[in-house]
């Protein structure tokens, strides 16, 4: 299945493909390998929920046995854990988790209640307590919020983008 990495010389190469593509958005359509290993770690992540990384490698092996050769597992074996294959479903695993995240983001953030200029009182963002945060920016692309937050006691204004769909976010608009 995966014996000619699609012109790329190494499973690293191929990795830091993968997250050019997460991190770019790019337009670059994958291969059908790469589609069905894409499906089958959504499956196995998104649908069923498993997180660790040698649950999700058995899954995925699993699932792709008829496509996968024991030639593919053994290879790279010596170098890393589970081999170039356990390395492209650790690479296209994050590609699944930030499109997941992606789409819950763009889903939350059509929510009627978001919307510039919406303030949000006595918020805890990590180690920081704002006494306000503003949404100054919608991003409907990313599904991201940007706010201008600011502190009790100073005058100081601080920027923070959070996406839409985050625990802090849906929490401050259900207390609307």
């Amino acid at each position: 299945m995966f014996d000619k990495l699609n012109g790329y010389k190494t499973v690293h190469e191929l990795g830091q493909s993968f997250n050019s593509l997460l991190i770019s958005n790019s337009a670059t359509v994958p291969g059908q390998d790469e589609l069905m290993l894409y499906q089958a770690i959504n499956r196995v992540v998104i649908e069923n929920g498993l997180h660790y990384t040698t649950d999700v490698y058995e899954a995925v092996v699993s699932l792709l046995s008829e496509h996968l050769s024991k030639e593919e597992l053994a290879s790279g074996i010596e170098r890393v854990e589970h081999g170039d294959v356990g390395m492209m479903i650790y690479y296209m695993r994050k590609i699944v988790v930030a499109n997941s995240e992606l789409l819950k983001d763009k889903q939350a953030i059509m929510d009627p209640k978001i919307g510039i200029g919406l303030k949000l009182k006595n918020v805890q963002y990590g180690r920081m307590k704002f006494s306000t945060m503003v949404i100054e920016h919608v991003n409907k692309m990313a599904g991201d919020l940007t706010f201008t937050c600011s502190r009790r006691g100073t005058s100081a204004k601080y920027s923070v983008t959070i996406g839409a769909s985050s625990e802090l976010v849906q929490t401050q608009l259900s207390l609307i």
